[in-house]
């Protein structure tokens, strides 16, 4: 035999108010989880960091540069130079793999800058390398950027990391590969 339920005994006046309180609570409770949601993504966005390379060419020499034109701090992971399976761990290795029979490059008369393991403010330009014209750099410069593949892989405060590349000079979204002993110091 089924049980009869007496509605009028169940919707009383302090049930009603407390079934409101529930479902005003669980709307309040939808509520801030959304917003919680957002401003995850408002901070995401107001830190986010956009890196670009950049080449500089006037009557003194050139420059290589790395442009931070996001809004938020770029921390650079790892950073690697190469053509094919040659790794270089500084320009002057550059120099000499392109002019193993000597060359007239030197510290002394080059502008570079170690990025590894640093952290690059928004609106910031570092010149990466910087050389002024002779018969060496132009042919150097001109070598370098049809050879040389360049590879920086860098994050935000928040952990999120991109790639970014001479070849494609847009970062994407990936992971960093491991630091190894062939970083660019």
């Amino acid at each position: 035999m089924a049980t009869k339920i007496d509605f009028n005994k169940f919707f009383t006046l302090s049930n009603i108010v407390a079934l409101s309180a529930l479902f005003v609570s669980v709307c309040s409770l939808y509520v801030s989880i959304k917003e919680v949601q957002t401003m995850n993504v408002q901070q995401s966005a107001s830190i986010y960091p956009h890196l670009a390379l950049q080449t500089h060419y006037n009557s003194e020499g050139f420059e290589l540069r790395l442009v931070n034109n996001g809004v938020g701090l770029a921390k650079i992971e790892s950073f690697t130079i190469h053509v094919e399976e040659d790794y270089f761990r500084n320009w002057l290795e550059i120099a000499d793999y392109f002019f193993p029979d000597g060359h007239g490059i030197s510290y002394s008369n080059m502008r570079a800058n170690s990025i590894y393991k640093s952290v690059i403010p928004a609106g910031e330009k570092v010149v990466l390398v910087g050389l002024p014209w002779n018969d060496e750099t132009r042919i150097l410069q001109e070598r370098a950027i049809n050879d040389l593949e360049l590879e920086l892989c860098y994050s935000s405060l928040l952990g999120e990391t991109w790639t970014l590349t001479q070849e494609e000079n847009e970062p994407r979204a990936s992971k960093c590969p491991p630091s190894s002993n062939i970083q660019f110091k």
